[in-house]
This record gives C-alpha cells, sequence and structure tokens, in this order.
C-alpha cells in the first residue's frame, strides 16, 4: 500500500484520531512514521480539524526534544502527515514493572522537561504527556510526540469546549478534570511529575477505573513515592510538589523542575523539604488517655467556678445599716472599729473626706447573683506565613516563559492563589528573508531578500540553496 511517495511497511499503532505506519520514502530511501486520519476523524469535521492542528502544530515545532515532521498533506485526500520513525519504544515500555537506576532515566527526564520548555515558549499547552508520548529513537535520544490535542493559551481552540476534558485520565491535573480548555501550561507541569513518577515506580501514580483515578487525582490521593521504593525516597519532594493539587504550588516551569531533580539524582540529596500536613487545634492537643473524654474536666471546672463564685459572693454580704453610731460590734474587738462606708451618713456623723471618699456600691439584694462564668474562646488562628515569590513587572503576576520585563520579588501570603502573566509576549523581530528558498538570509544568498517581523523565539533554517559548484569542483562559490 501507498500512501502518496510513501510505501507502507508495517502498522505500528493506533490513536483516537489516527493509525500510525512505518513506511519507506522510496526517493531518499529513509525509513520514516506517517500518520492518517482513521474511519472516525475522516467522518468527523470537528476530529479532522484537530488532525490537521495536530500535523501543523509538530512540524513548527524544531526542537531536538520534539519529534520532526518532514512533510505534511493537509489540504486533499489522502490526508498525512510524515515525521521521523523512533525504533526504540516508548517510556512506558521501557519501565513498565521495573524499578530502573534515576541516572539511567536522566536522558529521558531532561527531553521531557525541555521539550515542555521549548512548547510553552510557543505559547501553547501539550495537554497529553503521558509515558506513551515520550519515545526514543535509534540513538537512546528521548522525543515529545502526539500533538493531537494541543492548546494554544492565546485564544480558544476550537473544539475544545467549556467543560470539556481532553487528556489520558491517569496523568491528568485536577484543573484538567474540572475543564480541559482553561488549563495553563502548569497542568503539563503536573502531567510530566505524573509521567516521571510512573518512570521511578513502574507503575502510574493513579492505578484503577477512570471514576476512582478522577476522585484520588482530585483529592491528591496515591502512594507516596518513597512506600513504592525506598532508594528513591529522597525524590518524593520533588515529584510530589510537581503533581501539587494547587497550581500555584508547582513548579512554575518544566525547567525549574528537571533542575531539582537532576542534582537530587546526581547527589542523591533533595534541596525540597517534606510537605508539612496541615494540623487542627485538636491535633495539638494533649492527647487523651484511654476511656476519658476532654467534656468531664471541662464540665468539673465549670461547676466548680459557680461554687466558688457563690460562695464568695455569700461570704462579702453585709448586714443591716443602723441609724445610731452604737451599732454592735463584735466582743472583744472594740478597737477595731473601721469607718462607716463612704457616701453614707449615720447618727449626725459628717460624711467622710472627699480625697479619700471611696466610689458608693449598690446596696445589696436578696436574690441570687447570675453566673458570670463564660465559655472559654476558641484560639485565633495563627497568622499566614509570607512567602516571597517571583513576579512579572510589568504585570504584577507570576512571570510566564515569555515574559521579557524585569522579574522582580514580592512578598504574598503562603497557599494565596496568583494568575499568571499573559499580556508578555515575545518581542517582534525583523529577519532577512532569501526570496528563492524562503527561509533565512544566508552569507552567500544572492537572490533577492525580503525582511519578516516574527517573534524573537521562533526558530527559523538558514538558507543553504543560493550555492554553486566550481567548474574545477573543488570549492563551492556564491553565485
Amino acid at each position: 500500500m501507498n500512501i502518496g511517495p510513501y510505501e507502507v511497511i508495517d502498522k505500528l499503532g493506533e490513536s483516537g484520531m489516527g493509525i500510525v505506519y512505518k513506511a519507506v520514502q522510496s526517493s531518499l530511501r529513509r525509513t520514516v512514521a506517517i500518520k492518517v486520519p482513521n474511519e472516525a476523524c475522516r467522518r468527523s469535521p470537528e476530529l479532522l480539524d484537530r488532525f490537521k492542528r495536530e500535523a501543523e502544530a509538530a512540524a513548527n515545532m524544531q526542537d531536538p526534544n520534539i519529534v520532526t515532521v518532514f512533510e505534511a498533506c493537509l489540504h486533499e485526500v489522502p490526508y498525512y502527515y510524515a515525521m521521523e520513525f523512533l525504533s526504540r519504544g516508548t517510556l512506558k515500555e521501557r519501565v513498565d514493572g521495573k524499578q530502573l537506576d534515576p541516572k539511567s532515566l536522566l536522558p529521558a527526564f531532561k527531553a521531557l522537561c525541555h521539550g515542555l520548555d521549548a512548547i510553552h515558549r510557543r505559547g501553547l499547552v501539550h495537554r497529553d504527556i503521558k509515558p506513551d508520548n515520550l519515545m526514543a529513537d535509534e540513538h537512546n535520544r528521548w522525543k515529545i510526540t502526539d500533538f493531537g490535542i494541543v492548546k494554544d493559551t492565546d485564544c480558544t481552540v476550537a473544539g475544545t469546549s467549556t467543560g470539556s476534558q481532553f487528556g489520558t485520565v491517569p496523568y491528568m491535573s485536577p484543573e484538567q478534570i474540572e475543564d480541559s480548555s482553561k488549563v495553563t501550561y502548569l497542568s503539563d507541569v503536573y502531567s510530566a511529575g505524573a509521567t516521571i513518577y510512573h518512570a521511578l515506580a513502574g507503575k502510574p501514580a493513579f492505578p484503577g477505573g477512570i471514576v476512582t483515578v478522577m476522585h484520588n487525582i482530585t483529592q491528591g490521593k496515591y502512594e507516596p513515592l518513597g512506600s513504592v521504593r525506598q532508594d528513591v525516597k529522597y525524590l518524593e519532594p520533588i515529584v510530589r510538589k510537581a503533581m501539587a493539587l494547587r497550581a500555584i504550588d508547582r513548579y512554575q516551569s518544566c525547567g525549574e523542575f528537571y533542575e531539582e531533580l537532576e542534582h537530587a539524582v546526581l547527589t542523591g540529596k533533595s534541596h525540597v523539604p517534606p510537605p508539612i500536613e496541615p494540623k487542627t487545634i485538636m491535633d495539638e492537643a494533649e492527647p487523651l488517655k484511654p476511656g476519658r473524654s476532654r467534656l468531664v474536666p471541662a464540665a468539673v471546672t465549670a461547676v466548680a467556678a459557680l461554687l466558688i463564685g457563690f460562695a464568695v459572693f455569700a461570704g462579702s454580704r453585709p448586714g443591716p445599716i443602723k441609724n445610731s453610731t452604737t451599732a454592735s460590734r463584735p466582743a472583744g474587738n472594740q478597737s477595731t472599729e473601721r469607718e462607716p462606708q463612704a457616701g453614707l451618713q449615720t447618727g449626725g456623723t459628717s460624711p467622710a473626706n472627699p480625697a479619700t471618699q471611696k466610689p458608693h456600691k449598690p446596696a445589696p439584694t436578696d436574690e441570687l447573683p447570675t453566673s458570670t462564668v463564660q465559655p472559654p474562646k476558641p484560639p485565633k488562628p495563627p497568622p499566614a506565613e509570607m512567602v516571597s515569590v517571583r513576579v512579572c513587572s510589568k504585570s504584577k503576576l507570576l512571570p510566564s516563559p515569555n515574559c521579557t520585563s524585569i522579574i522582580t520579588h514580592e512578598f504574598v501570603k503562603a497557599g494565596q492563589p496568583r494568575s499568571i502573566c499573559t499580556i508578555c509576549k515575545p518581542p517582534m523581530v525583523s529577519v532577512n528573508v532569501c526570496l528563492k528558498s524562503g527561509l533565512r538570509a544566508g552569507p552567500d544568498c544572492q537572490s533577492t531578500a525580503i525582511r519578516e517581523f516574527r517573534r524573537g523565539s521562533e526558530p527559523r533554517s538558514t538558507c543553504h540553496v543560493c550555492r554553486v559548484i566550481s567548474t574545477d569542483g573543488i570549492a563551492a562559490s556564491p553565485r
């Protein structure tokens, strides 16, 4: 079977939208992988449009950590695109059921994180990072594949409606499960963490059925990496940070994630502190002995306070006031007479000196006092810890890979959510383009060159066709 100029040799696999074949391009005698839409994709305009976007996104990625697209036919039947053939298989095939040395997996982790950084610099989110989509070529160079559900962060992609879910569930972030149309590149950071967990543990972090997996992801319930492999327990805080429930608590780029991971693997130590589980007031209280309750001591204390208050009040009640100065006194204690209470006149005695006059107390009554014992007030919550975060000086938000403004530091409350900067774009630069090849004009170009504006981060090949061989065939010279 032939597809365009390619002769099909074998079928490699099938995805939700297309079929991948191993083929040979006879004109160049090279082996390629060619992807064509399957029958369901050809019948659905939405899926067919997504197939074309996949080919265009992959073709515009010129990075050694991303699969290279050689050619595409997207405007007439048969639709296809040809890419480099990765003969060494997927990361999933390499690690499933095994516990490999972390150092041997560093090349795969590096290609994954650096490739995702390149995707994010283009303003795209992959949304389907998993061990099946990281493959190696014959030289054991790892590359990211499958851009079928890639999303442009600068616009709403057709076919991704609000509330929809796209991706492979065990590797999806919590926000991607909720709504795949609103994810940012931090969702790819989570998926990279889940992929690296699988590679180190030899199994996914979230096994089981779809409903169970989705619930566990949104709750952050999975077996810690150190419980699966004791020898890589020092990597557990790093992977856990990449797989944090809240996007703001994760690494802010895949490059930052890989730097921490590489340093820990090479040195055997991690700089990331273990996560601190929040404690409740009851957790911090003294532990109870078996068979005792906290309510009994509290009730005894309250009753004792009431009794003491009543006894003090009853013992301090004065007797009835006499209108004579010869009020009865205790026998044998006549010399202990005290001055009458301030503000009361007794039998013609003049009022007390105003300078030494005490405040007037109301006359006592026969009614029992009401209880003044109040229930204990709950302790105030501890103040939130302030942490330093990197912010874009232009938008005052967390910096994105595209931020060209000065990055400053700002103190915020720990755990406070913060948006990602979306207003900084790579600057537009002017380049010379060769009319003959359509590439960047080289020093040997003699064709008319035009100027073209493009983003500074967009790579472009240099023209190499404007050269001729001299008549003696020894040296090349420009036209």
